[in-house]
């Protein structure tokens, strides 16, 4: 049996198709366009399952999918409003989904997906307790403790992009805005003025750049700070760090890991990349284990 996983980001919508459970065959992607009509990035989802089936010869074989997305599902089956998707809330992209694809279809919380995928097959090796963090458009967080996939009572464990981080008179400031993917242009304009983005404060740091170093050492403080925080509720053995951030890993590891005084939880870079998203997703079709409905 084949399982279509699909990892639907605020950037990209990531395709695979898997053989076997842990076996990934084939991957595609294109740009989500997240601010287009929510009918418009659905049809891409289509249109990316009917390409990657094509190519693999499985166009009749009506695969079970299973997706990974930036946020939860409310009691109606909608996606919560969320940053990095503005124009999907309230849509109900699994009946979407089934109804258009006529089989069966899984929708999980991302950050959950590439926890379930990095704690099966990459670095987590089945821990007990195995916490995963994904870096990109916004921040998203997967929990596994005691051996189980936890999602908490309703689903929404994990949620910390919406963790308030600083409360200003009536004026709140929440963690997805200064742990994200953008930060790092927004730090380098604050100390030298100047206007690059990510990917060329990144290039500046490989260049040896003390600005663009700078940048990372001090995303790595922040970015300790919330991992501390995390080790001191949740006492983890492991913890893996995804998304797109994770590709300057070595430009803030340094700065990130001075914050922490558990010596016992180890930190590791994300082993699978973006295979592990979409080996989650398909891992929670082949287990028919539902996390993605608020009761």
């Amino acid at each position: 049996m084949h399982i279509i996983g699909i990892d639907l980001g605020g950037t990209w919508i990531r395709t695979g198709i898997i053989a076997k459970q842990g076996i990934l065959g084939s991957m595609s992607s294109r740009q989500t366009l997240a601010s287009r009509p929510p009918e418009d990035i659905i049809a891409d989802i289509v249109d990316e399952i009917h390409n990657i089936e094509k190519d693999h010869g499985i166009e009749h074989e009506n695969a079970p999918i299973g997706i990974g997305v930036p946020t939860v599902l409310n009691r109606d089956g909608g996606l919560f409003p969320c940053p990095n998707l503005p124009t999907m809330g309230g849509i109900l992209i699994k009946d979407i989904l089934k109804n258009t694809l006529h089989r069966d279809v899984t929708v999980s919380n991302d950050a959950l997906c590439f926890t379930i995928g990095e704690w099966i097959w990459g670095c987590g090796e089945k821990c007990p307790n195995f916490l995963g963090l994904t870096l990109g458009t916004s921040i998203g967080l997967g929990l596994i403790i005691n051996h189980k996939i936890y999602a908490g009572s309703h689903g929404k464990a994990g949620e910390i992009w919406k963790v308030p981080v600083n409360v200003l008179n009536d004026e709140v400031e929440y963690l997805h805005t200064t742990m994200n993917g953008g930060v790092f242009g927004e730090f380098f304009q604050q100390n030298t003025g100047k206007t690059i983005d990510t990917v060329q404060v990144h290039q500046y740091a490989e260049r040896g750049n003390l600005d663009a170093l700078e940048v990372f050492g001090e995303f790595g403080r922040r970015f300790g700070k919330v991992l501390s925080w995390l080790v001191s509720v949740l006492d983890p053995d492991k913890i893996v760090i995804g998304g797109s951030v994770a590709n300057s890993y070595p430009f803030f590891e340094r700065s990130m890991k001075q914050q922490l005084t558990n010596e016992e939880t180890e930190i590791f870079k994300s082993q699978l990349g973006t295979r592990a998203s979409i080996l989650g997703a398909a891992y929670l079709v082949s287990s028919n284990i539902s996390v993605d409905v608020d009761s």
